[in-house]
């Protein structure tokens, strides 16, 4: 028990003490993951004490969630340690729509639980360790079952998220879904796709928290797939049922796109959003760049670059608000580049110093690592794994061994030629400034090629090839 959990359960003995004719809990995932044997991270509290009567005993500091529709929550600090507390509350029954629901203050546990998800997250805790469990969550946690508390198609009605929160609970924990809890999300699907019952900005973040594993997300888009729910999260990877791989190359996962996509994941032991996401996406340009072989199989020449638009869509739809500019940045490097990771060793000096420079290299490699390993029987994966990432490592030091960073290699190019001495040599070039970009990109290549032979190109050299570029534009 982590001393946050200790101290909470001594704060809700206080106010037990303090208010004997009310009740304090510990709730939520905090108790799930405390009888699961898992480590907690968050502990919450919910009450019935007044919140004007918790602040003469301790500090209270107001963060009410929703200001169309107040949910009344607090930070409560005990011996220096801050927890969210809210009022026991019930939500209108069944309403259509989170953003109509309204919140009442209640006086139990009772109803405050029954406005909850599912039942395993409905569960109280006393300050003796005592369950306060009105949904049956302790039972459903011993069989292993997730279950929406109530009357599903209730639950369902009231915030379409919670049909994504059961299959992402589902796959977090590998539990099974009640049968009538998964045949009325089934049947409520089209609740995904009505923007007035579920944002997609809540689609993405069920997505994010589901990305925090690899097998984790695998199985929560297995089980999307498994009750036709996948087209409303991601049509994109719907587009690929039915695509298969020549087995020859590809006999993980059925030898289909999808299950490729899938053992990729499985075998990810990343716990990076970023990194399983782009795993997730990596493949999604196969969609419209099937041929067929001689041999009668599939092939996907140009997927990877075609993939970037469509995940560049995806980002434009869900806008994944847990995601920076710069995450986005490097799945797109990840999809557009890692095919370019299978010949890693055999790629030019300059081609891999531009990959390692990239600010999406750690992400990348990690989609490269995943990627091969996934294609190789499991009892040679680990050994295949620790191969793969000692050719990586090679070729970062030789890369490092030339310049270790982007800005460094800048400067070390700048030591033979720079825009100054380019307009010195050949002045028309003043007359068409664009020329300097491209010029300069190519000639930082070609001094590249010469130090990677341990040579040192004069100023003639580097003179005779730009000379050849403006021939060529010319």
């Amino acid at each position: 028990m982590t001393s946050e959990f200790q101290t909470a359960l001594e704060l809700v003995r206080f106010l037990d003490k303090t208010f004997p004719d009310s009740q304090t809990l510990i709730v939520g995932g905090a108790v799930r993951d405390t009888i699961l044997g898992k480590p907690v991270h968050d502990v919450d509290l919910a009450t019935n004490i007044p919140f004007e009567e918790l602040t003469t005993v301790c500090e209270l500091r107001d963060i009410t969630k929703n200001t169309v529709n107040p949910q009344p929550v607090s930070i409560i600090v005990y011996n220096g340690i801050p927890f969210e507390i809210a009022a026991f509350r019930a939500d209108s029954f069944g309403v259509e729509g989170r953003s109509n629901n309204e919140a009442v203050l209640v006086n139990c546990f009772r109803l405050d639980a029954s406005r909850r998800d599912i039942t395993i997250n409905a569960i109280g805790m006393d300050g003796n360790q005592n369950f306060v469990d009105p949904e049956g969550g302790v039972s459903d946690l011993e069989r292993r079952v997730i279950r929406a508390v109530g009357i599903p198609a209730f639950r369902f009605r009231e915030d379409a998220t919670r049909i994504l929160r059961v299959f992402r609970f589902a796959a977090r924990f590998g539990f099974t879904i009640d049968e009538d809890t998964f045949s009325t999300a089934r049947a409520n699907h089209w609740r995904l796709a009505d923007p007035k019952q579920i944002s997609q900005e809540s689609i993405a973040k069920e997505l994010f928290k589901a990305a925090e594993s690899g097998p984790v997300l695998s199985r929560f888009i297995s089980l999307l797939f498994e009750a036709n729910l996948i087209q409303h999260v991601l049509p994109e990877l719907a587009a690929l049922e039915g695509f298969t791989h020549d087995p020859q190359w590809h006999p993980e996962g059925g030898a289909t796109v999808i299950g490729h996509i899938l053992e990729c994941l499985n075998v990810s032991d990343s716990t990076d959003p970023v990194v399983n996401l782009a795993l997730l996406f990596h493949d999604l340009g196969k969609a419209v760049t099937r041929g067929v072989k001689d041999n009668g199989h599939s092939n996907y020449h140009g997927h990877e670059e075609a993939g970037v638009p469509i995940t560049e869509g995806i980002f434009e739809r869900l806008r994944f608000p847990d995601l920076s500019a710069e995450d986005k940045d490097a799945i797109l490097f990840a999809v557009r580049r890692h095919m370019l990771m299978h010949n890693l060793n055999d790629l030019a000096r300059k081609t891999q110093v531009k990959l390692v420079h990239n600010p999406g290299w750690n992400v990348l490699k990690l989609v490269g690592i995943f990627d091969d390993v996934s294609r190789i029987d499991p009892d040679f994966q680990l050994v295949r794994k620790l191969e793969f990432i000692k050719e990586i490592e090679a070729v970062e030091e030789k890369v490092a061994n030339i310049a270790p960073t982007a800005d460094a290699l800048r400067l070390k190019v700048k030591e033979f030629v720079d825009g100054h001495r380019v307009f010195n040599w050949f002045p028309e070039t003043r007359a068409n400034p664009k020329l300097l970009g491209p010029i300069l990109e190519r000639t930082a290549e070609f001094i590249l090629d010469k130090l990677d032979q341990n040579e040192r190109p004069n100023d003639q050299e580097i003179i005779d090839f730009i000379k050849d570029i403006l021939n060529e534009i010319n």
